[in-house]
């Protein structure tokens, strides 16, 4: 096995970047850093198999995954193994996803397009459980330390993902351009066959949003209304596409929704909030997608 680990960094923080290249870079063959154009120069140590790709303007998450793909191929590498720079792998992450994926019990029953951790958030929330559809709504599905469960979506950082499954999936969707990217992924997976686990012995520290707000008594993930452009877009743009089943497609119109009144109720910034998140919905009904212009 040869897995390359992909960490995409758009200004961050760069002693949390060197404490992310520390824990994976020896579960590993290689890392490799793509910067979409940071607005101070990203750096990272001098190591044998450490890659750093300057990209000359910010071409989002999925085209990114996508370099990705191709420095993996070119490496002949076995599984592309995905970090956002604000994650940070336990030590023995990358050999628990591994003993998953390549378990004859657990491949019996079908292919494993990818697998992911149990991540906690840096900011203090409980561990989000997996999530799965069951019914008309998306459930959270727990699992213990020697369990592994099987999933409808995976968030990609920390995600380990086939090459032979991306070979018959194909790459990520360019123009969703950020959020959405892997469960517009995930589910183009499942649509081929393939299966998708969450392994609860393998952990993961990551950050959920910029900060949070609280919703009801319940504390959520707050994002920029610059984000929130993306979610409802590319949201709207997944319930719109001929591929997306019924269940799935009801599910996610509840969802924004809700997603829609929490931001415009409970969260500062609640004009620019509504104002891009209905831009976001009216851009995925022309179908206008991509980088989100400044017009």
């Amino acid at each position: 096995m040869k897995i390359l680990a992909l960490i995409v960094t758009f200004n961050p923080d760069i002693a949390q970047l060197a404490n992310l290249i520390q824990a994976v870079y020896p579960q590993v063959a290689a890392v490799a850093v793509f910067d979409n154009a940071s607005d101070k120069p990203v750096t990272i140590p001098s190591l044998d198999n450490l890659h750093l790709v300057r990209n000359p303007t910010n071409v989002g998450l999925a085209s990114t995954y996508n370099q990705g793909i191709d420095l993996a191929r070119a490496l002949n590498a076995t599984h592309l193994l995905i970090f956002d720079q604000d994650s940070c792998p336990a030590s023995d992450m990358v050999a628990q996803l591994l003993e998953v994926m390549t378990c004859p019990e657990v491949l019996a029953n079908g292919p494993v397009a990818a697998v992911g951790p149990m991540y906690q958030d840096v900011k203090g929330q409980y561990a989000p459980p997996f999530v799965a559809l069951r019914g008309l709504r998306l459930r959270r599905i727990p699992c213990a330390e020697g369990e592994c469960v099987e999933v409808d979506h995976l968030i990609s950082s920390g995600s380990l993902i086939s090459m032979e499954a991306l070979d018959q999936v194909g790459r990520f969707q360019d123009d969703l351009f950020i959020d959405y990217v892997d469960t517009e992924w995930c589910w183009r997976a499942r649509r081929k066959g393939f299966r998708l686990l969450g392994v609860g012995a393998a952990k993961m520290q990551h950050s959920l949003g910029e900060a949070q707000f609280v919703v009801l008594g319940r504390p959520r993930p707050l994002h920029s209304p610059f984000r929130l452009y993306y979610q409802m877009r590319n949201q709207w743009w997944m319930i719109l596409q001929p591929g997306t089943g019924w269940r799935w497609r009801a599910m996610d119109v509840v969802r924004s929704m809700k997603i829609f009144l929490a931001f415009s109720i409970y969260a500062p910034n609640k004009k620019q909030n509504v104002l891009h998140m209905l831009r976001g919905i009216a851009d995925a009904f022309r179908g206008r997608m991509g980088k989100l212009n400044s017009d």
